[in-house]
């Protein structure tokens, strides 16, 4: 069913309740992080050929072992940059849809990419409430002491009628008003 007048889509189980939402549209980022992807796909294959250079050229393994240890070091830095933020950011901003699957215990964000895709996992016994910025134009909720933002592509009406079913139905806050 849809929330009324929006592009939300609410489905629900016994075990869960799943809601689709539009995911934030920023195209300029995402041919940035396209880019910078290919420039990282490029560096990684350069640093490869670097790697195993001498053993086309015949030389001895141990010739040059300082100069491929860091040529290894520099590889491990490299590609931990690219999971932890590149391939990540690309992935955000890839998506077309942001998915909330609330649970009993769990409270799920999924922003898919085909096959691919971002999940964040939330225990739902961390979370007070979700909240919406007015200015920010997203929805949040506090884990511990760091912010989770999500539901940024969600305009400002259908935000507060999403933000009311939410907290009456998994977050215990009681409201008047019918959201559908």
């Amino acid at each position: 069913m849809r929330l009324a007048d929006s592009d939300i889509t609410v489905e629900e189980t016994d075990q869960w309740q799943k809601i689709i939402l539009p995911a934030e549209s920023n195209r300029f980022l995402f041919v940035f992080y396209s880019v910078a992807m290919l420039v990282w796909m490029g560096m990684l294959v350069v640093v490869v050929v670097g790697l195993f250079r001498p053993f086309v050229e015949g030389r001895p393994f141990y010739s040059s072992l300082v100069w491929r240890g860091l040529m290894v070091l520099w590889l491990l830095v490299w590609i931990y940059f690219a999971r932890r933020w590149l391939w990540r950011n690309w992935q955000y901003y890839a998506a077309t849809r942001e998915i909330l699957f609330v649970g009993e215990e769990e409270f799920i964000i999924r922003r898919p990419v085909s096959l691919l895709g971002l999940t964040d996992v939330y225990d739902k016994a961390h979370i007070d409430r979700i909240e919406m910025d007015r200015e920010g134009g997203f929805l949040s909720f506090a884990y511990g002491s760091r912010p989770v933002r999500f539901a940024r592509g969600v305009d400002m009406s259908a935000a507060q009628r999403l933000v009311s079913l939410l907290n009456r139905q998994h977050f215990g806050e009681e409201e008047d008003d019918d959201v559908f």
